[in-house]
């Protein structure tokens, strides 16, 4: 799964550091928790974005199921 953050650089430009860096952590904390929660890897976290994966390094068979869900409850969360 790869997630970013629409519009990132417009958004960041009208809000201060400190304020930016802490929607950040919250916005990475919820979405990496999401992740974990359905027993997957965090891969990276290039720039505003998360990847996550979710049938590596081990197999599961309900990684697509696992998959699913993590999108739909990031899609909730962003609402």
């Amino acid at each position: 799964m790869f997630s970013d953050i629409y519009n990132f650089i417009t958004y960041s430009e009208g809000k201060a550091p400190p304020e930016l860096v802490t929607n950040l952590n919250q916005y990475f904390e919820k979405i990496a928790n999401f992740v974990l929660e359905n027993n997957r890897l965090l891969d990276k976290y290039p720039s505003d974005g998360i990847i996550a994966l979710f049938e590596m390094p081990i197999y599961r068979a309900n990684h697509a199921f696992s998959a699913c869900r993590t999108a739909l409850q990031h899609k909730k969360y962003c609402k």
